[in-house]
């Protein structure tokens, strides 16, 4: 895989075009294969395969920017903390 220099907003997320690139000594890929990578969040957010006669693509349509509820960290009742 190679990064790109590539980068656009993909459902609110800015993300860098990583392509599959052929490993010398090896046969070339008969398909087109590129991904867009929300880096900083660690998702690939969109995937898109081509071969000659038919495209596959995934990608994720939603991402919802929240702050997690405080009391999730909280420790419950009963546990200690012990050092």
């Amino acid at each position: 895989m190679k990064a790109a220099n590539e980068r656009k907003t993909v459902h609110g997320l800015e993300c860098q075009r990583v392509v599959l690139v052929a490993i010398p000594g090896e046969p070339p890929h008969t398909s087109h294969d590129e991904s867009w990578v929300a880096f900083d969040w660690g998702l690939v957010l969109m995937d898109v395969s081509e071969t000659g006669t038919e495209e596959q693509r995934w990608e994720i349509t939603r991402v919802d920017k929240i702050e997690p509820e405080a009391s999730r960290f909280e420790i419950p009742e009963g546990f200690a903390i012990k050092h």
